[in-house]
């Protein structure tokens, strides 16, 4: 089984926008983001994204401004030693339909089976509910990076603290960092 960490992109990697990302120039990484991500390379662990990107559902910007954001956040990651194995995207507009779009975990299950990897190994660390909602429909442990600059804060009313460990919402990189290497979370002990 291969060692991998699942990752949302925007209010993770780079700031989220109310407006979304819509080209290169407007991708600002997050402080730490791109060190934490190396730290996890030299670990030994694959790296991959799930992203929502709605956007191409809402015609705001098409498949191919995505790949030059994409690529822009893979030189950004790479200017600090850092890189990702692997992006999923799904870029459908929010709806019912979509078994891709998260809170459902059909991007997920691609990267596990890409990477062969076992989803209670595999942990997803999102900024949002439906990020982990997504991780925990399929048994992925689901850390949620307390950004700052996040668009979309978890709400600490949906969700009951029996269905998370109480670390998951003081999460950050460091911490996820460490839970992923150390398979356990010295923040809170479990």
């Amino acid at each position: 089984m291969a060692r991998l960490v699942l990752l949302d992109r925007d209010g993770v990697l780079n700031v989220d926008r109310a407006d979304y990302v819509k080209h290169p120039g407007e991708l600002v990484l997050l402080p730490g983001a791109a060190a934490a991500v190396a730290r996890l390379n030299r670990a030994g662990y694959a790296v991959a994204v799930c992203t929502n990107q709605s956007p191409i559902g809402r015609g705001i910007f098409d498949e191919a401004m995505l790949a030059r954001i994409h690529e822009a956040l893979r030189e950004g990651l790479a200017r600090e030693g850092a890189k990702l194995d692997a992006i999923f995207h799904c870029p459908d507009a929010p709806g019912p339909h979509s078994t891709r779009r998260k809170p459902a975990p059909g991007m997920l299950i691609e990267a596990l089976a890409m990477f062969a990897a076992d989803a209670p190994a595999t942990p997803f660390v999102g900024d949002s509910l439906r990020d982990l909602q997504a991780a925990a429909a399929i048994g992925c442990p689901p850390w949620r990076q307390a950004c700052p600059t996040s668009c979309f804060p978890l709400p600490s009313t949906k969700i009951s603290a029996r269905q998370l460990p109480r670390c998951w919402a003081d999460a950050t990189w460091r911490h996820s960092c460490v839970w992923v290497r150390r398979r356990r979370c010295s923040a809170c002990s479990i």
